[in-house]
C-alpha cells in the first residue's frame, strides 16, 4: 500500500486540462488527460470534440489537425457537427487555410458536408479573396446535389458580387432563387437590391425593394436605389413605383435623385423630373430645400421657376413671412 500513488483529483486533472488546450495547446497531453477522468469514472469528462474546440477557440489549430489526423487514425469517427463549429471558429479567427483543411477533412471521415458548411466555408474563401476557389465550391455544391438556401444566395450576393462573371449573371441568378425561394426574406431581397444596384440593372431592384420590415425601411432603400441612377430613365422608372406604391414620393428621395443625375451630367434632365411630379414636402423648409438645389445644380430659368412655384402652391400654402421673402428672392435670382 505504501507504493500505491494518490489518485490526481478531478478538479486539478480539469485545471490541466485547461491549461494545455488554452496556453499550452497541446493535443496529445490534453487528450491524456482526458482518458485518465474517463478511466477515474468522472462523470463530466470533456469529450474529444470538446477538446479540440477548445484548442481551435485558442487558435492552436496545428494541434486541432494533429487531434483530427490522430482520431481518425485510430479508427475513430468524430461528431459531423464538430467539423461545423471548427469551421464557425476558423471563420471567426479568418482562417482560411485551417476552414480548407476542415473541410477536406470532414469529407476524408465519410461525410457529406452540408449546405451550413458550403456556406461557412464560401464566406471566409470570399472574404479572404479567394474567389475563384470561391465559384469552384459553388459549382461542387452543384454537382454533389447540396441544395443552395437563402444563406447561401445571401452570400453570394453580398460578398462575391463583384466578381465580374456572377454579375452578367445576375439575372439568372434571380430566376434560381425564385424558382427555390418563393418567399424571399427581406434579408435576401435586400442583398438582391444592391447586387441588381451594382450591374446596375435598377428594374430588378425595384422587384425586390418592397419586401422588407416596415415602410421605414423600404423609404431608405428607394434612397439607396436613387444614389445608383445612371439615366432619367432610371429616375422616372425609380419615381413611378414610388408613386405606385406610395401615391407620393418624399423630399429626401427628389433630393438623392436630383444628386445622382447630376453626378452623371445630366442636370438638364432634372427640372422636367421635378414638373412632371413635383416631391410632397411636410413643411416648408422641405419646399426650401427643393428651391435651393434646385437653383444649385441645374440652369433654371425664369419660366421654369414660376412653374416649380406654382406647383408648389397647389400642394403647400402655409407660408411664414420669412418663406414667403425667400420666395421671392429665389424668383428673381437668376
Amino acid at each position: 500500500a505504501g507504493n500505491d500513488h494518490p489518485k490526481p483529483r478531478p478538479d486539478v486533472l480539469r485545471e490541466q486540462l485547461k491549461m494545455f488546450t488554452a496556453d499550452k495547446g497541446t493535443w496529445l497531453v490534453a487528450s491524456e488527460i482526458r482518458i485518465a477522468m474517463h478511466r477515474m469514472g468522472v462523470i463530466d469528462t470533456v469529450s474529444v470534440d470538446k477538446i479540440l474546440i477548445m484548442l481551435a477557440q485558442n487558435s492552436h489549430w496545428d494541434q486541432v489537425m494533429e487531434g483530427i489526423e490522430s482520431t481518425h487514425g485510430s479508427g475513430n469517427v468524430l461528431q459531423f457537427d464538430l467539423f461545423t463549429s471548427l469551421l464557425k471558429i476558423a471563420l471567426r479567427h479568418k482562417n482560411v487555410e485551417m476552414a480548407k483543411e476542415i473541410f477536406k477533412a470532414l469529407q476524408r471521415d465519410g461525410f457529406h458536408p452540408s449546405t451550413q458548411q458550403c456556406n461557412l466555408l464560401f464566406n471566409i474563401l470570399v472574404r479572404s479573396q479567394k474567389h475563384g476557389e470561391a465559384v469552384q465550391l459553388i459549382k461542387d455544391m452543384s454537382a454533389q446535389g447540396i441544395e443552395k438556401n437563402e444563406n447561401t444566395y445571401i452570400l453570394l450576393l453580398w460578398e462575391a458580387f463583384h466578381i465580374s462573371s456572377w454579375k452578367k449573371q445576375l439575372r439568372k441568378i434571380s430566376e434560381e432563387i425564385e424558382s427555390t425561394i418563393p418567399s424571399k426574406s427581406p434579408a435576401l431581397a435586400w442583398a438582391l437590391v444592391k447586387a441588381a444596384c451594382g450591374v446596375p440593372d435598377i428594374p430588378l431592384a425595384l422587384e425586390n425593394i418592397l419586401i422588407a420590415n416596415d415602410v421605414k425601411m423600404v423609404d431608405l432603400r428607394y434612397i439607396y436605389v436613387a444614389g445608383h441612377l445612371q439615366s432619367l430613365g432610371d429616375a422616372e422608372k425609380l419615381r413611378d413605383h414610388v408613386l405606385k406604391n406610395r401615391q407620393t414620393y418624399s423630399v429626401k428621395l427628389f433630393l438623392a435623385i436630383q444628386r445622382s443625375l447630376s453626378k452623371q451630367g445630366a442636370q438638364n434632365d432634372i427640372v422636367p423630373f421635378a414638373l412632371a411630379q413635383l416631391p410632397r414636402g411636410k413643411e416648408a423648409s422641405d419646399y426650401e430645400a427643393v428651391l435651393r438645389n434646385l437653383h444649385r445644380y441645374t440652369d433654371i430659368n425664369i419660366r421654369q421657376k414660376g412653374e416649380i412655384l406654382q406647383a408648389i402652391a397647389k400642394q403647400f400654402s402655409d407660408w411664414n413671412e420669412a418663406m414667403r421673402t425667400y420666395l421671392l428672392n429665389w424668383l428673381r435670382d437668376m
